[in-house]
């Protein structure tokens, strides 16, 4: 549901004109708060929130943020290609490589600092060190100054330029490990969205909008 109509709801607009039924106003309450929990797992923001304005409008105030981790969007096992292809029949969709790697949420705040977390929301920066390098290189020219980005780190053979699997990628140290040319293990990571960019939340745009935003950056 989106906003706008959280707001209408709980102010006793509907087609009805009737004002909304207590038990109805309670599960759009838990809703709103599971929304923005998913977006912002972090009970003292969303107090914060919830006490600074009323609560339809906490989607203003605990949204996605650059430096809290936020939970990733688990995918759905299927048996065969065919039954992805029937799910989505007559639907737009996109597709993107299954890397055998590690999930990576990297994060860049306004002040320039980086941080990379895992799917369980575990800060693993001293695990990937050179992760934060590279999207700081990749960003110098973008203007782009905050953000939160999901990838996949995988571990990646300079010798003979090919990405290696995830068990060789598990070697790594989850302390201390060198950077760059240095590491033992090297890696390379890829993109595979954002749900912030500069200080524009598009966690909910859909997949065309959000690519030509990303594109322009």
């Amino acid at each position: 549901m989106m906003p706008e109509e959280h707001l209408k709801l709980f102010n006793g607009v509907n087609n009805s004109k009737k004002p909304m039924p207590l038990d109805e106003q309670f599960e759009l309450g838990v809703a709103i708060i599971k929304k923005a929990h998913s977006e912002l797992p972090n009970y003292d923001e969303i107090i914060k929130g919830g006490l600074s304005a009323p609560l339809y409008k906490l989607y203003q105030t605990c949204c996605l943020r650059p430096g809290i981790p936020v939970e990733p969007m688990l995918a759905k096992p299927e048996k065969s290609v065919l039954n992805v292809l029937k799910r989505l029949t007559k639907q737009r969709f996109t597709c993107e490589y299954k890397y055998d790697g590690e999930r990576a949420q990297v994060h860049m705040t306004e002040d320039g600092s980086t941080a990379v977390f895992s799917r369980n929301l575990l800060n693993t920066t001293e695990k990937f060190p050179e992760v934060p390098d590279y999207v700081m290189e990749s960003c110098e020219s973008t203007g782009v100054t905050s953000f939160v980005m999901d990838s996949e780190v995988v571990a990646y053979n300079s010798e003979t330029d090919t990405l290696v699997p995830f068990q060789v990628l598990s070697t790594r140290k989850k302390k201390g490990e060198a950077d760059g040319e240095e590491a033992k293990v090297k890696v390379s990571f890829g993109g595979a969205g954002s749900g912030c960019r500069v200080d524009v939340v598009i966690l909910h745009y859909i997949t065309v909008s959000k690519q030509v935003l990303l594109s322009e950056t």
